[in-house]
């Protein structure tokens, strides 16, 4: 592989006499880390991300390609052969609904699916450094800490699952782990992790009733992390303060700060959480008795969601619609939206939205019965 026709193809042959300088060919590439990025004079933000993905690339093309052995060793062992203890981290993910899609596809077509999915999963993965382990059938096992352990993938780990439990409606799992995510950020002094969980910690507070010291302890912890640098996950952030906003009787600062949540949305590119901002729109502007305005929110929010394939905030956006359209005794047009996307559903009947979209199910169903017999009659 020619190194510096790689760099000139990614648009970055500005740095190729300072790969050649340093004796960056084929068999380093693919192994070079960000701080190896900064030695090499890599001094944008943007050519460094821009260079990581292309390695990460690289990496599941190597995976891709390359057989996996059926089993792997327990312990792993250094370049001395020694034996090291640490934590590691051991991801295991696989591809929700993937029964039901091979009965309707063909063989070939499912190979390409999953074929798809190993490659965007292990993408992701590889650029965070982990290690995979095995593809097997829809299933992906990987180690973060090895074969190359970091001290901050522990408080990461930590950190991303108390989040899963602050959007998946369990605040009982997500504030352990933001207290956990708090304990080993600063034992180990890891800014990043530790900026999060006091977020978490905020946020939490004010779903629980303490709005106001909530938002305090949100602006504290976006300002901190923002000190530092950093910028991700802003337009979540942004949407919870928002929310605690309006839970104190304040939708118009709450819409305020969706707008620039939206706008953040658009300026970087970071989409995840963008359906549920224009929910939450839709639910301020019901507040504010805008209703023209609140169904066009929320149907934009559908139609964000299913763009994006994201059955989660799908679900938020169908059960808010659903129940504004309860009150204005829509009863069958409610229970039809909202009847398929709580249905798609196969786990997590524990969850605070999925109980509320069934007991708001529940309700619809007897009474679209007569709505439906009266426009036949």
């Amino acid at each position: 592989m020619d190194v510096g026709a790689w760099l000139r193809k990614l648009g970055l042959d500005r740095y190729e006499a300072a790969f050649r300088e340093n004796e960056i060919d084929e068999s380093v590439l693919s192994s070079l880390t960000a701080e190896d990025l900064k030695d090499l004079g890599v001094g944008t933000v943007g050519h460094r991300r821009k260079l990581l993905d292309a390695i990460a690339g690289l990496r599941v093309d190597a995976s891709t390609k390359a057989p996996l052995p059926d089993a792997l060793p327990i312990t792993g062992r250094t370049a001395k052969d020694t034996a090291e203890r640490r934590h590691l981290t051991v991801m295991i993910c696989d591809l929700v609904g993937s029964t039901a899609l091979s009965a309707r596809l063909d063989p070939e077509d499912m190979n390409a699916v999953l074929d798809a999915y190993h490659a965007a999963c292990a993408r992701i993965m590889l650029a965070y450094e982990g290690f995979i382990g095995e593809f097997r059938g829809d299933g992906i096992l990987a180690y973060f800490g090895y074969p190359r352990a970091h001290e901050d993938e522990t408080a990461l780990a930590l950190s991303h699952v108390a989040f899963l439990g602050l959007l998946g409606g369990d605040p009982g799992a997500a504030a352990s782990y933001a207290d956990e995510t708090l304990a080993c950020s600063m034992e180990h002094r890891l800014a990043g992790p530790e900026h999060e969980s006091r977020f978490t910690q905020g946020a939490l507070l004010a779903q629980g009733g303490n709005s106001q010291r909530g938002i305090e302890l949100m602006r504290n912890a976006i300002a901190a992390a923002e000190s530092s640098g950093a910028q991700n996950r802003r337009p979540m952030y942004l949407g919870h303060i928002a929310t605690a906003h309006a839970s104190l009787g304040q939708p118009e600062v709450g819409l305020d700060l969706l707008d620039e949540a939206v706008q953040t949305v658009e300026e970087t590119g970071e989409r995840f959480f963008e359906a549920e901002l224009h929910r939450l729109r839709g639910k301020m502007f019901l507040a504010l008795s805008r209703e023209g305005e609140a169904e066009v929110e929320l149907r934009r929010a559908l139609t964000i969601a299913e763009q994006q394939e994201a059955r989660w905030w799908e679900l938020r956006a169908a059960t808010t619609l659903a129940k504004h359209w309860h009150g204005e005794s829509k009863y069958l047009e409610a229970y039809s939206l909202l009847h398929p996307v709580a249905g798609w559903f196969r786990e997590g009947f524990d969850t605070t939205p999925l109980k509320g979209a069934k007991a708001l199910l529940v309700g619809l169903g007897g009474l679209s019965g007569p709505q439906t017999k009266a426009r036949r009659g």
